[in-house]
């Protein structure tokens, strides 16, 4: 299910497969694990239920941070396991009606640079800041009546300004900036399509998709700058799509004019070098720092194939270098790029 790490400690989600064919069987996350950053050996372990599909934990100082199916968050030190606070849901936000299924009633909104909980609460869900030390919330934001948080896009800012995608269930999505002091919106922007995620840096906030990166001043909701990639076939929706922001950098990958003639669900078509290219952008501007195309991926009938249903994405930035993979979902092949 993915992992994250600190200097000295990495959280990895482990689990089982959910569900019985011939209906849909999923990977479900059931527990955090806490290994040794520089040995791989085993800290600690904690059961977490049914919970969802993400890695319910984050690493804040020397605190984990973990969200349990039932809605509890547990703060425990993160190089020895040992239980620091509880925290439980809100009232009216107890365990969630479809906790035997994979809707846990608390979730780690994922990288947010605090512990940003999620609490679905039935048809009115919340949105909770944190004290990583202590576990008492610091603020609750009320998600306006009729709109939820999409926890699977990333939430992203400062502690001085936090970035979420917020939905009305349909096909309206909309850019929220809340403040990081007291919770409350600072302004909100319309018209994101459902893969967005949220990424931050030089004082923008911006919502990045296949389709459109647009990003705005973080602290007045004014546009800063947008980017459009050439136009390509119709796609299945896979989620926010694969970028990396830092150091006022924004790494991701875009489509050429050539990724146009793939057909959108091929599983066999060889894409050539050059359909989709690696991009570092500046944040505050939007303008190309580098450019390189990337190559075909393709493996064979039964490898990797890269194309507009599945394009590759950057997984992550570090040490000069791009990690891109070239299926976003569920692929164990990575290549790295230089910067």
């Amino acid at each position: 299910m993915g992992a994250v790490a600190s200097s000295d400690v990495v959280i990895a989600a482990t689990g089982h497969d959910h569900g019985q064919a011939p209906a849909a069987v999923v990977p479900v996350t059931e527990q955090v694990v806490g290994l040794d950053a520089h040995t791989g050996d085993r800290l600690w372990s904690m059961k977490v239920g049914n919970d969802g599909q993400r890695v319910p934990a984050m690493i804040a100082g020397g605190t984990a941070i973990v969200a349990k199916a039932d809605g509890t968050v547990v703060g425990l030190d993160a190089s020895r396991g040992d239980r620091k606070w509880e925290t439980i849901p809100p009232s009216g936000c107890a365990e969630s009606q479809e906790l035997s299924d994979i809707h846990p009633s608390a979730q780690l909104l994922a990288d947010a640079p605090a512990p940003l909980v999620l609490y679905p609460c039935g048809s009115a869900p919340r949105v909770v800041l944190l004290d990583p030390a202590t576990g008492k919330v610091r603020w609750t934001w009320q998600v306006p009546a009729g709109r939820s948080v999409e926890y699977q896009s990333a939430a992203a800012g400062t502690t001085a300004v936090f970035g979420l995608v917020v939905s009305d269930g349909a096909s309206a999505y909309s850019l929220f900036a809340l403040s990081g002091a007291t919770g409350r919106p600072m302004w909100h922007a319309d018209g994101l399509t459902d893969d967005v995620g949220v990424f931050a840096g030089a004082g923008d906030l911006c919502g990045v998709s296949s389709s459109r990166v647009a990003c705005y001043d973080e602290t007045s909701g004014k546009p800063t700058w947008t980017r459009t990639p050439p136009a390509v076939p119709d796609r299945d929706t896979l989620g926010p799509i694969g970028a990396v922001a830092e150091n006022g950098r924004l790494h991701l990958v875009e489509p050429t004019a050539a990724a146009a003639k793939i057909p959108p669900a091929s599983t066999s078509y060889r894409a050539k070098p050059g359909a989709f290219r690696l991009l570092t952008l500046d944040l505050a501007s939007g303008r190309v720092i580098a450019a390189q195309a990337l190559p075909a991926f393709y493996r064979g009938p039964d490898g990797v194939v890269t194309s507009v249903d599945v394009p590759p994405a950057v997984v992550a930035v570090a040490a000069g270098h791009s990690v891109v993979s070239p299926e976003f979902h569920e692929t164990s092949t990575v290549e790295a790029f230089a910067n």
